[in-house]
């Protein structure tokens, strides 16, 4: 079995109040798309692992709410990684 590319899905700061941009593996995704994006996803995977990355400027609700929509889509484990500069 190969190691499957982690889903790691990023938030980006755009300023203080603002909704961060969203990013999986480097691509850029709406907040509306993203949890059928995630579903899509998962369907072809064994694991069903998100990690969640966003600059340090991001207000948590934000992140939080990265995290509910990616359990939402199926995800099993939700990991925080930290950004790095």
């Amino acid at each position: 079995m190969n190691p499957q590319t982690p889903i790691v899905i990023q938030l980006k700061d755009l300023g203080s109040g603002k909704r961060p941009d969203l990013e999986i593996n480097q691509k850029q995704i709406k907040w509306e798309e993203l949890e059928l994006h995630l579903q899509s996803l998962y369907r072809a995977r064994e694991d069903h692992v998100a990690f969640v990355k966003g600059d340090p400027e991001i207000e948590f609700a934000f992140v939080a709410e990265a995290l509910d929509i990616s359990h939402r889509a199926g995800a099993e484990r939700v990991g925080l990684m930290r950004k790095d500069n």
